[in-house]
């Protein structure tokens, strides 16, 4: 089993691509709820481990 060590606040990216979420927490089934914003509607949905990565936010530019 891998540790994805994600934890809430991780900025993440879905690893097809796709706007910066926040992760907000992890489900008991070990998904991860994340939250972002399009326009100004917040949006949220989970996502497995497998299918997002962390982003490195530099100066308002998301870095993979």
């Amino acid at each position: 089993m891998t540790n994805y060590g994600y934890k809430t606040g991780d900025a993440v990216q879905l690893k097809t691509g796709g706007p910066t979420m926040t992760i907000d927490f992890k489900t008991k089934s070990g998904t991860y709820n994340c939250k972002w914003h399009d326009g100004q509607d917040l949006k949220e949905s989970e996502f497995g481990p497998e299918q997002i990565q962390v982003v490195v936010r530099t100066d308002r530019r998301s870095v993979l």
